[in-house]
This record gives C-alpha cells, structure tokens and sequence, in this order.
C-alpha cells in the first residue's frame, strides 16, 4: 500500500507504535523530508509546465503563481514575439529610471515575495479560510512594512470570516501558517485587502513564495502572455496521495523514515538496518533515474599523418588507448 496513508501505517507498525498523536505527525513529516530528497536527487521535483497571464496598463511587475519555480520562457502571442529574460544587472546598466512605456520586450526577474500582488496603497491585510473548520487554533503570521519599518503581526483565523491586521501594510514579503499541536488544516487561505486579493495559500503550503519579474518597456495595455515554467511539486498531504517516484522505489521513504525514526524510540538497531537499506537502494535510485550528463567529448586526433583541420592533441588515456 505504497500511497501516503498506507505508507504512515507501515512505518508506524514497524515502529510499534499508536496511530495519532505525536508520533503520527513525526511520522508524516519524516515521509516527505525523504520524498523531498529523493525528488532533489534525481532533479524530478519539478514539472514543465504552462500558464497565462496578462498585463495591466501602467504596471511593471508581476508576480508569478504559486507553483512557479523558474521561468523557461515568455511568449507574446499578440505580437508573435518572445520575451527576452535579461539579468537585473543589464537592467539596472541600460535601464536605470527608465520610464518608457509601450509593449515589453523585455523582462527579469525582481525577487521572491510572499504574496503575488502587493497593496496598490499602504493596507490593512485580512486573512479567511475556505473551511470554518480552521478557527481558533489557526494563524497566520503576516511580516512586511509599514511606513519603511519591518512588522510582524499574528492573526487567529476564525473561519471563513476575514481577520484583519492592526496595520496598513505598504508591501508583504511572508504570510506563514501555523496551528497548535494537533491540529490539521482544512481550507485554503486567502490574503487580502479590501480591494484585492494578494495570494491564496494551499492546504499543503505553509508559506508561499512568489517568483516576480519586471518588464521593459512599461505595460501600456493588457496583454496576455503564455509563460513556460518548471513548477514545483507539492509534499503528500492527503491519506490518496501517491508519492512521485517509481513504485519499486517506495520501500526508500519507509527505511528512509525508519532510520530517522527508529533511533527516537530507543529503537536504534532497527534504526542502522534500515539505514543501510535505504543507502544501497538509494544508489540503485539514483543510478537508474540519474541525469545524463548534456556534453559532447572531443577524441584525439591519433592519426600518424598529418592533418590539416585543426590542432593535433595527446592521446587520452582509457579513451583513444
């Protein structure tokens, strides 16, 4: 039973251990800081994938959705063009307090905030779920500036009802969720002000992180790009989630975990066992779904006559001999 339920059960009967309460939750966490690290070993915890989204007259940057981890590439339809991504240093050297305005050419990337649209104006920031269930024991944590100053406020979500922060905030760069021990969430977050919405944070997101870009000229009318993206791949959340790698490799996010684990409870031979099962299925893993390197190899020239097209070179050994 390799799906994320099925796996927290293995693990916690090899463990002899009760089902809920803290173990449980060490249990899940442990499971997915070993997918997250098989993922990363064999760079598949990204996905290509494709999305539009249009501009506004007069507005130079953008955040891009949540699940965006790189952009690959920014295609104009209207004007059959591509964007070209250039560095913010070639931004800042040939475009230093530019105001040009007309259809962007050009555009890179500004940071990472925590939201997807900053207030248009310094904002009182409200905080809803799309489930009444998280309330009480739910928060969000929401850290940005206001009048130049960094500030942090905690807000307790009452459900789908909007909580507001104390202060108007001119620009966000991290929302945080948090519950108390225990609890679990059930709804989707939203941030916003009363005139919009900033970002909407899913049920397996604990704090969102926007990729933003600038464009050159300034927009001077909607246009909607199609943008090509490697995006990222979300933890297991719900008991059907199935992890993302071969099935044959599922075994790794049990011994993963147990190795973790076992140590924890006392149980710390079970622990090594589990360790060295995990190392040298790891291997086989990472051997089998490996990146092939992207290079082209230059032999010698080992000719005994000469030759005219280039420079001869030495033999390499254990390739020409």
């Amino acid at each position: 039973m390799p799906h994320y339920k099925g796996l927290q059960t293995e693990i916690i009967d090899l463990c002899s251990q009760d089902t809920a309460g803290d173990f449980e939750t060490m249990t899940k966490a442990a499971i997915n800081r070993v997918y997250r690290r098989l993922l990363q070993a064999i760079s598949a915890d990204e996905l290509r994938r494709e999305f539009t989204f249009s501009t506004t007259s007069g507005t130079s940057q953008y955040g891009m959705p949540l699940y965006v981890k790189t952009v690959l590439n920014i295609e104009d339809p209207t004007n059959d063009r591509r964007i070209y991504d250039i560095s913010a240093r070639e931004f800042d050297v040939n475009y230093p307090g530019d105001s040009t305005t007309g259809s962007p050419t050009k555009a890179y990337p500004l940071g990472v905030y925590g939201v997807q649209t900053q207030p248009s104006s310094a904002a009182v920031v409200r905080a809803a779920s799309s489930s009444s269930s998280d309330a009480t024991n739910f928060f969000v944590r929401v850290t940005g500036y206001v009048s130049g100053v960094l500030t942090s406020e905690k807000l307790t979500l009452t459900g789908t009802s909007n909580v507001s922060t104390t202060n108007s905030y001119s620009s966000i760069e991290q929302v945080t969720k948090l519950t108390t021990s225990g609890y679990s969430w059930s709804g989707n977050i939203t941030i916003s002000t009363a005139s919009e919405t900033l970002t909407t944070i899913p049920v397996w997101w604990d704090s969102p992180r926007h990729l933003w870009y600038e464009f050159y000229p300034i927009p001077t009318s909607s246009i909607t790009y199609t943008v090509r993206c490697l995006a990222r791949k979300p933890d297991l959340l719900n008991n059907e989630d199935w992890p993302d790698i071969d099935e044959n490799f599922h075994s790794l996010l049990v011994n993963g975990s147990l190795m973790e684990l076992c140590p924890a409870i006392g149980k710390t031979a079970q622990g090594a066992v589990a360790a060295a099962n995990f190392e040298r299925d790891f291997r086989d893993f990472k051997s089998i779904h490996g990146k092939r390197p992207n290079k082209t190899t230059m032999f010698s020239d080992i000719h005994a006559e000469a030759t005219t097209v280039g420079l001869r070179q030495p033999a390499i050994a254990n390739v020409d001999y």
